[in-house]
């Protein structure tokens, strides 16, 4: 693997353990990246983004990885939200 997939691993790992644990979230995570882009996301689209399973999972462009991290901070809750 090399270092731009392993540092694309990395910056989702939190995402994808969120998304796997919370039912919903995928959904919520899509409605908010459609908000960030401006025209329709696909919940298909960020569902294979963040996919649990490394051999099944795409990674985004560069431009749509920054809007899905910021997506994905806004819809999870914050340390002291627990």
């Amino acid at each position: 693997m090399n270092k731009e997939l392993e540092a694309a691993d990395k910056a989702l790992k939190p995402l994808i353990r969120f998304t796997e644990k919370t039912p919903g979230a995928v959904a919520r995570i899509t409605e908010r990246l459609t908000k960030l882009l401006g025209k329709r996301a696909y919940r298909q689209e960020v569902e294979v983004w963040l996919h649990p399973d490394p051999a099944k999972r795409i990674q985004p462009r560069f431009g749509k990885g920054l809007l899905l991290l910021q997506a994905g901070r806004d819809v999870m809750p914050k340390k002291g939200d627990v």
